[in-house]
């Protein structure tokens, strides 16, 4: 509060010019009796104040840390050799062939550009049907199912990928349970 009596003049200490310059001016143009000097000799000092001191912070920031700093891109160089930077969102699966073939590749070629024809390509796959239909049958019965039921309601599912229809597919298969 010493710093504000001690700075104040017109409008109080200037922290930002919103807080200075707008009452300066409505000091400048109202009709005030015995109201003293606006003070215009240092009304640049809330407006090159913050200007001037967030190019010193700035400047003195980018002095003492930039060299410590990586740059955002490639931040993550050193754990992929520079062949395997992608330049793009294109993608290839290689899990359709070898081992990972068990999980039963859906159609498709197996490769794709974005994170969409990704999730297509994985949701096509048996192994996520089964995963699917196998949390819908323990929700709604209560129990595992067996194969002829998993069978079913992969059929059903992979009719359309609507879980709605594999749900009430699945209350049809544990009525009387």
């Amino acid at each position: 509060m010493l710093i504000g009596f001690a700075l104040g003049g017109t409008t109080g200490y200037a922290i930002n010019p919103a807080r200075d310059l707008g009452p300066r001016l409505a000091h400048f143009v109202l009709p005030i009796k015995g109201k003293g000097s606006s003070d215009w000799a240092y009304a640049w000092v809330p407006i090159a104040g913050p200007f001037l001191g967030s190019l010193l912070g700035a400047s003195s920031y980018r002095i003492l840390y930039m060299n410590d700093l990586q740059p955002k891109y490639l931040i993550n160089a050193d754990n992929f050799t520079y062949d395997y930077v992608k330049p793009d969102d294109h993608w290839d699966n290689y899990w359709r062939t070898g081992p990972n073939a068990i999980l039963g590749w859906g159609p498709g070629t197996g490769s794709g550009v974005g994170a969409k024809s990704l999730g297509q390509e994985l949701a096509n796959s048996d192994a996520f049907a089964r995963c699917q239909v196998t949390k819908a049958y323990r929700t709604v019965c209560l129990g595992e199912p067996r194969q002829d039921q998993l069978d079913m309601l992969k059929t059903t599912y992979l009719a359309g990928f609507n879980m709605k229809n594999v749900f009430a597919e699945a209350a049809t298969l544990c009525m009387g349970d």
